[in-house]
């Protein structure tokens, strides 16, 4: 089988174009196969590992996306936000993948999670960072 696999996210299907030797069609086939419907995201929010609401500063916390339905697509990109004009803010990183928070230095930090299925829900969670 020789082909190409071209996707279309927003008709939900995947078109198959190439040559196959054995389909009986003079060895050509275009197809297509259609996915399996995956529910949109219709609701989202923040938790964290023991419910915590704070990290210390060299330590970790995961945070956790839960969404609703729970057959929803369910991957979500992570971020931290500090507000500029908070003299008091701290600092942290988030790995944008697994949701693994990092704090940096104390104050407060917004975490932030954005869903990947075409919804654009997202949901922030308020940590603070503290001294060790």
């Amino acid at each position: 089988m020789y082909g190409t696999l071209i996707e279309d996210v927003t008709l939900e299907e995947y078109q198959i174009l190439g040559i196959f030797p054995k389909s009986g069609v003079g060895g050509h086939f275009v197809g297509t196969i259609v996915q399996d419907h995956v529910p949109s995201v219709t609701a989202l929010t923040i938790t964290s590992e023991g419910d915590a609401t704070t990290v210390v500063e060299g330590a970790t916390l995961q945070m956790y996306a839960n969404v609703t339905p729970v057959d929803a697509y369910d991957r979500v990109i992570w971020s931290v936000w500090t507000n500029p004009d908070n003299p008091d803010r701290g600092e942290a990183t988030i790995d944008p993948i697994t949701g693994l928070l990092t704090g940096v230095s104390d104050g407060p930090v917004t975490v932030i999670a954005k869903a990947l299925d075409g919804s654009l829900l997202d949901d922030t969670f308020s940590v603070t960072v503290t001294a060790p």
